[in-house]
C-alpha cells in the first residue's frame, strides 16, 4: 500500500501489451506525366506484443513501497520497504525497435524502517531505520536496428512503397552498485542511540566490492578489504598459480584475503585455494593472523572433497578431524563421524565406489541405519563419535541419531511443515499447530 493512501497499492507495471500498431506507406505514381506522393494508413494486427514487456527483477509488476505487518494488524510490528524504480525507454511506432533498458536502476532497495507497537499509545515506534544510495554507471551503448516488413509493397494495392522500414536504437549496459548506506538505531521514541554510516568501494578490474568503511556513532572508524584472485597475482601472493588458473577459469569472485583495520591494528584471514578436481577451486586452509605475534596461523583445514563440492574431512587447529558421508544424490549428510580417517571410514563401508554409489543414490531410512550401523560396529571406529540423519528430500530431516544413540524424530504435516518432535519412545518433546486467521 502506499503511505497515507487508502486501498491504493504501490504497485506498478512499466508497460503494457500493444497488439494493434498504426502503419503509414508512402510511395509515388504517375498521373498525365506528374509524379503525385500519396500514402495509405492501416492498423497491422499482430498474434505478440509490439512493445517490451518491462519487468523489475525478473517480475511483471514492481513495487515502490511495502508495508509487512507482523501478527495480524501489525501487533508485534512492522517493517517498511521502499525501492527505486526507473523506465525504460521504448518506441511505440513501426517498426518497434526494441527498448533501451534500466533494468539495473529498478527494484533497489532504498529505505527500511523496522518498528515496533506500543500498545499504550496504540501507535508505531521506529525501532531502527536504514537509507541506502546508489552510484549510477552507464556503461557502453551499442547500436542496433530494427527492421520490419510492411504489409503493402511492390505487389501491393498502391505500387511503388518500399517494402521495408527501419529504425535504429541502442542497447546500454550499465550498473548501480551501492555507494553508501546509513543505520539509526533508536532507544527511546526519537532518541537516537546508535549511527553507523558504510561507505563502499569497488575495483576497476572486476566490478567487485574492494573496501567498505563503517563509521559509528563514536567517530570510530573501521575498514575492511578484500582480495581476490585477480589481486593476488598482482601481489605476487601465487606461488603455486592457483589464483592464475582461476583467472583462466573466471572464477573470479571468491573472497581470497579479508583484512579489518581498526585503531591502527589489523585483523586477516584468509582463503587459501586448492584444486582438488578439474574446474573446481576452493579453500583448502583457513588462515588467521595472530594480533599479537602478527603471524599467520592455520585456524581450518579442509582435508578431502568430493567430485561434487561437499566437504568430506575437515579439522579445526588443535581440534579433532571431522568427517562427513553424504547420500540422497549427493545432498544432504547422512553421517558425522569426529576422531577418525576418512580412509578408515571408506574401507569399513567397502571402498571408495560402494561410499560413492550410496551418495549417489536415494535411500530408504532402513537403508541408511543399515549403513551407519557399519560404522557404528566397527571396532576401528571405537573412539569416534558418529552423529546420523535420515531426510524426507526437499522437506527436511525426519530423525537424528546422536553420538550415544539416542534417537530424535521429526514428523511433517501435509503442507511439509513441522509438526511434531518425538524421542526414541515415542513421547513428544514439541509439537505445533498452525491456524489461519479467522
Amino acid at each position: 500500500m502506499l503511505p497515507n493512501v487508502t486501498n491504493r497499492s504501490s504497485g506498478y507495471l512499466l508497460s503494457f501489451p500493444s497488439y494493434i500498431g498504426n502503419v503509414t506507406d508512402y510511395g509515388e505514381i504517375v498521373v498525365k506525366d506528374q509524379v503525385h506522393t500519396v500514402s495509405a494508413d492501416y492498423l497491422s494486427i499482430s498474434s505478440a506484443s509490439n512493445l517490451p514487456l518491462i519487468s523489475t527483477q525478473n517480475a511483471s509488476v514492481g513495487y515502490s513501497y511495502v508495508e509487512e505487518l507482523i501478527g495480524g494488524q501489525g501487533q508485534a510490528g512492522k517493517n517498511i520497504n521502499e525501492f527505486s524504480s526507473a523506465t525504460d525507454i521504448y518506441f511505440d511506432q513501426f517498426p518497434f525497435a526494441p527498448a533501451i533498458s534500466r533494468e539495473w536502476k529498478r527494484g533497489l532497495p532504498i529505505s527500511n524502517s523496522i518498528l515496533k507497537y506500543n500498545a499504550a499509545t496504540t501507535s508505531f515506534e521506529t525501532v531502527e531505520d536504514k537509507k541506502s544510495w546508489y552510484q549510477d554507471h552507464s556503461g557502453s551503448s551499442y547500436p542496433g536496428l530494427k527492421v520490419g516488413q510492411r504489409i503493402f509493397g511492390q505487389i501491393g494495392i498502391i505500387g511503388g512503397l518500399d517494402i521495408y522500414e527501419v529504425a535504429d536504437f541502442l542497447t546500454v549496459t550499465g550498473w548501480s552498485p551501492l555507494d553508501s548506506d546509513t543505520t539509526y538505531k533508536f532507544g527511546s521514541v526519537n532518541h537516537l542511540a546508535q549511527k553507523q554510516v558504510n561507505t563502499y568501494q569497488y575495483s576497476t578490474d572486476n566490478l567487485l566490492i574492494k573496501n567498505m568503511t563503517t563509521k559509528n556513532s563514536e567517530e570510530l572508524t573501521k575498514v575492511i578489504s578484500f582480495n581476490y584472485p585477480n589481486d593476488m597475482v598482482a601481489n605476487n601472493q601465487d606461488p603455486n598459480g592457483i589464483y592464475q588458473a582461476m583467472i583462466a577459469a573466471n572464477v573470479i569472485s571468491p573472497v581470497v584475503e579479508q583484512k579489518q583495520t581498526l585503531n591502527n591494528k589489523t585483523a586477516l584471514q584468509r582463503n587459501n585455494f586448492i584444486q582438488p578436481y578439474p574446474q573446481m577451486f576452493t579453500a583448502g586452509t583457513v588462515e588467521v593472523r595472530n594480533v599479537v605475534s602478527g603471524l599467520d596461523e592455520v585456524r581450518l583445514k579442509y582435508e578431502r572433497y568430493g567430485i561434487n563440492g561437499n566437504v568430506l574431512s575437515a579439522k579445526q587447529e588443535n581440534g579433532a578431524t571431522v568427517n562427513y558421508i553424504y547420500s540422497y544424490k549427493n545432498q544432504y549428510p547422512i553421517a558425522e563421524i569426529k576422531n577418525a580417517d576418512y580412509a578408515i571410514i571408506e574401507s569399513i563401508l567397502g571402498g571408495a565406489t560402494a561410499v560413492n554409489n550410496f551418495a549417489a543414490s536415494s535411500p530408504t531410512d532402513v537403508a541408511v541405519n543399515t549403513l551407519i550401523n557399519t560404522l557404528r560396529s566397527s571396532p576401528l571406529l571405537k573412539d569416534a563419535q558418529i552423529t546420523s540423519y535420515t531426510y524426507k528430500p526437499l522437506i527436511g530431516v525426519t530423525s537424528s541419531t546422536d553420538a550415544k544413540g539416542m534417537t530424535t524424530y521429526y514428523e511433517y504435516d501435509a503442507f511439509q511443515r513441522l509438526k511434531t518432535i518425538k524421542d526414541q519412545n515415542g513421547n513428544i518433546l514439541k509439537q505445533t499447530d498452525y491456524h489461519y486467521k479467522n
